[in-house]
């Protein structure tokens, strides 16, 4: 069923919303177009049958947690929307979505084809949440799904340039609409929730947190977790581990969301200033554990809040421990671990369990959640479980990395280090020429007291940077070739260049033996 809508273009001065790690303004905004763009209408979800369903599978934590309705269509340039041609040559495709009763509305595409200079924008039709531009980078995605753009309404608007007037082409294959309360949802999880934002000394400055972000899968229809991990070449590889449950419907059309931490924010009419990430490709699956690990298609701009979590495979004795993830879609919140693993076997896999204790819990959407140590390494990840903020607080159950680690190990560790633990990285601000990465060397490595900085003039060298495996720095000098590295014990560590080339990351080994 069609509907028409009349778009009134005025000029916009509000804050607005970056996505998808580019910026920009639709072109109609400041167009005067007066002229009926056709509408698609949706028709409104059956929102009680949906949460019957969902109650059914209320305590299950395995599965991603669902809070939209995805309903397939099949609209194109060609039989949907409207096209505008502009005063110099060039032209515009808009399409009105109007999903009745949708709280927010997310698009899945297939056969996008952006030429260059195409742009294309997804915006709600009061314009105080967007998202685009969306370019010919993204054309090699088969399916590309969207995040959420708040409200029943949304317009998609494609900018042709007169030079590639008619090739660009798109297919909207899903349109899905939410049908949950965000406000609603967090009422009852108030008496228990530890939200991040509200306690972040409990993490003593640790950037761990932000290796943490959620997943958007299923076209659209479910929250996840899941974490960015670092590899011992400190390459800024985009490695991400999530359950194998989570992945449903291809990994190129999940969505990777970064520095979600303020509730309110989320709350709020408008959206919060998001930092997406569409689709991945599979590198590997653990088949006896079902844990698998993903290459994102793009890595985060060194301006995001993102980080590359360390990890660690040995059996540490401190039993204080925390699981960080995004319960029902929301902000990030934390779960608090004092008690020993409890091994339970099921067929070949043994997982560990953590009975809750009381400070926080694990909710709908933390399947995937980074179980952290006291130093902050990834040590495990959330694969089900049902903790309670009460005295019989439940158990939550992890897949340990170590469990994993044989089917990991090529791309986790790929210099072969046989360290039991990697430090974290930060996201490098910009990427380095090629051939200096490639030029830098530092030895001796393993070292026992003092390394060498080749490679590099010291004139180009502004800071080294050593960082131990919980991401805490040890040492810090300026413009030098040379660290004197004799006061720190034997282990793995993280060696940060930052020069006037770029900034590198190297892995350092030091031993005495």
């Amino acid at each position: 069923m069609k509907k028409t809508v009349f778009i009134l273009s005025f000029l916009f001065s509000t804050a607005l919303n970056a996505q998808l790690e580019r910026s920009g303004t639709p072109v109609s905004w400041n167009q005067e177009l007066t002229v009926p763009v056709a509408n698609e209408w949706v028709s409104e979800a059956n929102v009680e049958l949906l949460l019957q369903e969902d109650a059914v599978q209320v305590d299950d934590r395995s599965v991603p947690y669902r809070f939209a309705y995805a309903h397939p269509v099949a609209w194109s340039m060609t039989n949907s929307g409207s096209w505008f041609n502009l005063a110099n040559g060039d032209r515009l495709w808009i399409l009105g979505i109007d999903y009745e009763g949708a709280r927010s509305v997310s698009v899945t595409l297939s056969n996008l084809q952006l030429p260059k200079q195409g742009k294309l924008y997804v915006y709600s039709e009061d314009r105080n949440d967007y998202l685009g531009p969306l370019t010919d980078e993204d054309n090699r995605l088969s399916e590309l799904c969207l995040p959420h753009v708040k409200g029943q309404k949304i317009l998609m608007e494609y900018y042709e340039p007169r030079e590639q007037r008619g090739e660009g082409s798109l297919e909207v294959s899903y349109v899905t609409g939410s049908y949950r309360d965000a406000q609603a949802e967090v009422a009852p999880m108030q008496s228990c929730a530890q939200w991040y934002a509200e306690s972040e000394e409990v993490f003593q400055g640790s950037r761990a947190v932000s290796s943490v972000m959620r997943v958007l899968v299923d076209h659209g229809q479910r929250y996840a977790t899941a974490v960015l991990i670092n590899n011992s070449m400190n390459n800024a590889e985009p490695y991400v581990i999530i359950p194998a449950q989570s992945i449903i419907g291809s990994v190129s059309s999940m969505v990777f969301q970064f520095g979600l931490n303020d509730l309110q924010c989320i709350l709020q009419e408008t959206n919060c200033t998001q930092q997406s990430i569409c689709g991945a490709e599979l590198v590997c699956i653990d088949e006896t554990y079902g844990l698998a690990l993903l290459r994102l298609h793009k890595s985060p701009p060194g301006d995001w809040d993102a980080y590359y979590a360390g990890w660690r495979l040995d059996n540490d004795s401190d039993n204080l421990r925390y699981c960080v993830q995004h319960p029902k879609g929301l902000a990030k919140s934390y779960s608090r671990f004092d008690d020993a693993f409890m091994p339970v076997t099921q067929g070949d896999a043994t997982f560990m369990e953590l009975g809750g204790s009381g400070f926080g819990q694990t909710d709908g959407g933390s399947i995937g959640s980074p179980l952290l140590d006291s130093d902050w390494n990834v040590v495990g990840v959330f694969v089900g479980g049902n903790s309670r903020c009460t005295a019989a607080g439940g158990m939550d159950r992890f897949v340990l990395l170590k469990d994993v680690w044989m089917t990991f190990l090529p791309f986790l560790d790929p210099l072969q280090s046989l360290a039991d633990r990697i430090p974290g990285m930060e996201t490098p601000q910009f990427e380095a020429e090629a051939n200096v990465e490639n030029e830098l060397v530092v030895f001796p490595n393993p070292a026992a007291e003092r390394i060498q900085i080749a490679g590099l003039d010291v004139s180009e060298i502004a800071s080294l940077e050593v960082y131990d495996a919980t991401g805490r720095i040890m040492i810090r000098t300026q413009n030098t070739q040379t660290i004197d590295v004799s006061a720190l014990n034997d282990g793995v560590y993280a060696l940060r260049v930052i020069s006037s080339r770029g900034i590198l990351s190297k892995s350092l080994l030091v031993s005495k033996k």
